[in-house]
């Protein structure tokens, strides 16, 4: 659920609340629009709850933007923009929809592995998905390499420090900007497969972690 706090006059809120409704139910993205028209509500209530995602303030002729991002989960980045007013839903698509994780791209991070002689830099959007195994941990690249360590699962989430990578099975955690389509089963775990044709299960203990970290909706990542 991606949540828009919107600011001006109320009859430019509503032009502006239809066209980005509009947009956002065609791209099939769930979403909550806040309005005010006072600007004290917008700089004291809006602009520092970091549950909104996207800030929209009409102006006359122009409409301005801001996108919060994150690269870790105590740590955001805002993303400033312009747009006309009113936009049109090219305008939407390309400056809100394909930004960072409306648009599934990984915010930028990085992991140190270190083993006893050697260390390597892993940028997070290069891990797919993080395995256990035994008393080992694996780590699953999107070009088909693998890290193993002996670090455990609980140390690697805790250094991660990012909410987009989720267990989604006791043994494994998957890097939600990675996942492709989530496919429906008859057995015990459905399964995820992931941008390299790869799959993982999924659990129903787990199904509802997945869904409420992915930015977008559950149809959009289900099989009809």
């Amino acid at each position: 659920m991606i949540k828009i706090a919107l600011y001006g006059d109320t009859a430019d809120l509503k032009i502006i609340e239809d066209i980005l409704s509009s947009t956002f139910e065609k791209n099939n993205i769930s979403f909550e629009i806040y309005t005010t028209s006072k600007s004290l509500v917008f700089m004291r209530s809006y602009l520092p709850n970091h549950d909104f995602k996207i800030y929209i303030v009409c102006r006359g002729e122009e409409t301005s933007y801001i996108l919060r991002s994150y690269k870790k989960e105590q740590a955001s980045d805002l993303i400033f923009g312009k747009m006309s007013f009113p936009p049109t839903s090219d305008e939407i698509t390309e400056n809100l929809l394909r930004n960072h994780e409306l648009s599934k791209v990984c915010p930028y991070g990085e992991y140190i592995l270190k083993s006893k002689n050697t260390q390597r830099k892993i940028l997070h959007e290069d891990i797919e998905y993080i395995e256990a195994e035994g008393h080992k941990t694996i780590f699953h690249l999107k070009n088909g390499d693998t890290e193993t360590t002996s670090q455990n699962m609980g140390i690697i989430l805790y250094r991660l420090n990012a909410k987009y990578f989720v267990r989604c099975s006791r043994k494994y955690v998957v890097n939600i900007f990675n996942i492709h389509k989530i496919h429906k089963t008859d057995g015990v775990h459905d399964i995820i497969e992931l941008t390299s044709g790869d799959e993982i299960p999924l659990t129903n203990k787990h199904s509802k972690e997945i869904f409420s970290a992915y930015s977008l909706p559950v149809p959009r990542l289900l099989d009809d």
